[in-house]
């Protein structure tokens, strides 16, 4: 018998837990290795004899935890032998796993995380990786970000709703309250993305100072696939068009990677910038969002601090 090295399942793992401690331990509390039974209150009754006792020994990777009280907000598995990520309560495997039964563990923890609406995200070095050169922010930091913003969001447009209660509406005002409503959504949503979710934040701060005092104009951008999606072109009354909306679903959801390309025009000519992000859905999680927030950061930094060629461009010349 021995003392352990460490309580982390791996290096990666506890390197991914150093990088999420120093950008959020200011507002939670973060653990590593907490047993599944400390976050989820299961009843043997409730599965199937053979996943209890995986439930009575597994572990959960990085569990993020009110500073009061230590109440469970989420959870994060980082997967380094299947190289896999979760999407809709799913686990989506990456790479054969010397474990034949990865699959079925990962699953069973996300199918109870779902039931009680718990947010859990398997990632792995895809998501550990800094966004971009010099940045200590990661894609699981903007994760975080976008769940822990989502629920503030919820909580601040509750409160909104409760002090602009109009009993007795006059039914010509309807379509404008729902607007009213609307508004009141869209603000919550923005006031939260910029108090939590680091990239959001980034990102709106250098294209501030990118428009107000270089004077750039807004950014165009993309939303992309790693496959094709088809065209959903025309309205739904023209014939097939319902199909092809489909489609397209079908290929998005199933997408591995989503991404975005975002231009914009500076005095020293057009800069673009192409983020993708593996396709993690589920509780607030917004990929799409999320590599449109990273493009926006990187490209209106490199404005910002001063145009200089990339590797790759310099290495066309």
């Amino acid at each position: 018998m021995k003392i352990q090295q460490t309580v982390f399942g791996s290096r990666n793992e506890a390197e991914l837990f150093t990088k999420l401690h120093s950008n959020w331990s200011r507002h939670f509390n973060l653990w590593p290795c907490l047993p599944f039974l400390n976050v989820f209150a299961v009843d043997g009754d409730e599965v199937a004899p053979p996943e209890w006792q995986v439930l009575l020994k597994t572990s959960i990777d990085i569990t993020l935890c009110t500073r009061s009280g230590n109440a469970p907000l989420m959870s994060i598995e980082f997967d380094g032998m299947g190289h896999g990520f979760s999407r809709e309560g799913k686990y989506i495997q990456g790479h054969p796993s010397k474990d034949p039964h990865r699959k079925l563990k990962l699953d069973l923890k996300l199918r109870l995380a779902e039931q009680v609406n718990y947010p859990l995200l398997v990632v792995s070095y895809d998501e550990k990786s800094p966004i971009g050169s010099g940045s200590a922010l990661t894609i699981a930091d903007g994760m975080i970000g976008q769940i822990v913003a989502k629920k503030d969001a919820f909580e601040m447009f509750e409160e909104w709703l409760a002090e602009n209660q109009m009993e007795d509406l006059d039914p010509a005002f309807h379509a404008e309250w729902a607007e009213y409503v609307c508004e009141g959504v869209n603000n919550a949503q923005l006031v939260a993305d910029l108090t939590w979710n680091p990239i959001a934040k980034s990102a709106v701060q250098y294209e501030h100072v990118a428009r107000m005092k270089l004077g750039i104009p807004p950014k165009r951008w993309e939303f992309l696939y790693d496959s094709q999606a088809p065209s959903v072109e025309g309205n739904y009354l023209d014939p097939g068009y319902l199909d092809r909306l489909k489609a397209w679903v079908d290929t998005t959801k199933k997408a591995v990677r989503v991404g975005c390309r975002v231009e914009i025009e500076t005095p020293q000519g057009r800069l673009s910038e192409t983020a993708w992000v593996r396709n993690i859905v589920g509780h607030g999680v917004d990929p799409m969002g999320l590599a449109k927030d990273i493009a926006t950061l990187i490209l209106y930094k490199r404005a910002v601090e001063g145009y200089g060629p990339t590797e790759e461009e310099a290495l066309r010349h």
